[in-house]
């Protein structure tokens, strides 16, 4: 059975805002980095489909729209800007619908979710998934 046959939105969102208390809670500076270097880590998003990095870029791109991203020159925060900046917009003039709805429209944010997780490059979207990750908000 496939993970994400049984994973809804709102599941993979609590585990996506685990994940996030848990790197909030670290006591390591870029505890993202080093998770994302662990070879199950690794694994896990290369084990996944395209359809499911973009479904989980775009929840994390949901979670962390509250946050201003400063670009800081690098890939992560380009694409990272860019992600929850839409989910942000788009959010806002939705004020009805959720995250299922979210990943589900057409968007610019699904569009570059798309590119990311089915292009040749998968480590920045990887790296891009951990570091957005680590920009959700938690009440720890």
């Amino acid at each position: 059975m496939n993970p994400a046959d049984t994973l809804t939105p709102d599941l993979l969102l609590s585990q996506i805002r685990q994940t996030a208390r848990n790197l909030a809670a670290s006591p390591l500076p870029d505890a993202h980095r080093v998770l994302a270097a662990l070879p199950q880590t690794r694994s896990l998003w290369w084990g996944m489909t395209s359809v499911e990095r973009r479904t989980v870029l775009l929840l994390i791109s949901w979670a962390a729209q509250s946050v201003r991203v400063a670009y800081d020159g690098t890939a992560e925060s380009l694409f990272a800007d860019a992600l929850t900046f839409t989910a942000r917009t788009w959010a806002a003039t939705h004020p009805t619908l959720g995250p299922a709805e979210f990943c589900e429209t057409k968007h610019e944010a699904g569009f570059l979710a798309h590119l990311l997780a089915s292009g040749p490059d998968l480590e920045t979207s990887h790296q891009l998934s951990l570091a957005m990750t680590a920009l959700v908000p938690v009440d720890l």
